[in-house]
């Protein structure tokens, strides 16, 4: 069941707390299935801060319910790239002291520029998740197991019930509706 993009609510947080001034890495259609992610990618990593370490990876990190597999420390599941500016690495818990699931993988292309991407990997994704979030970095991806090591590029909330946002041509008649309801209460007190 793929998730389809309304139920996707993008949180700015790499805008709003980010110095990262002259960043142009840019995330969009993110997208999930129980076995996979798609996403497009488009820019550089030139104006981010270089992570200081792991500094030819890129991580994404799954936080909250979004990772419906039983997290076990130490153990972790390859990773396929369809195609990408990374190749290789797991999804999983690499280190035994991990608490929070994120996939690891080796840059390959320091500009992709406009790249749809999917991974592909177990069965971990739970696609009714109600509070999970992903984020994308530029390091390991160990999510602050790393000492903080890591730059945040992306950040991605999933919900399970987006709010629909009514049509103007809705609102419209809405308010022409009113209009009339005033109009025939005024002229029924003359």
């Amino acid at each position: 069941m793929k998730m389809p993009p309304a139920h996707l609510a993008i949180l700015p947080l790499a805008l709003l707390f980010s110095v990262h001034g002259n960043a142009t890495l840019l995330f969009s259609d993110v997208s999930y299935t129980e076995n996979s992610l798609t996403f497009t990618v488009d820019g550089d990593f030139s104006g981010y801060t270089t992570p200081s370490s792991s500094t030819n990876q890129f991580g994404i990190q799954y936080i909250g319910d979004i990772f419906s597999a039983p997290v076990v420390q130490g153990e972790y599941t390859t990773n396929s790239w369809t195609p990408g500016f990374v190749t290789g690495g797991n999804t999983g818990t690499y280190y035994n002291d991990q608490t929070v699931p994120y996939t690891w993988a080796s840059i390959t292309d320091n500009s992709p520029i406009n790249q749809t991407i999917t991974l592909t990997t177990g069965n971990y994704f739970n696609t009714m998740s109600t509070s999970g979030m992903i984020n994308f970095v530029w390091g390991n991806g160990c999510y602050g197991d790393c000492n903080g090591t890591e730059t945040l590029l992306a950040s991605f909330a999933f919900m399970e019930n987006p709010i629909d946002i009514p049509e103007p041509a809705g609102i419209a008649l809405l308010g022409l509706g009113l209009f009339a309801i005033g109009a025939r209460f005024r002229q029924s007190r003359r």
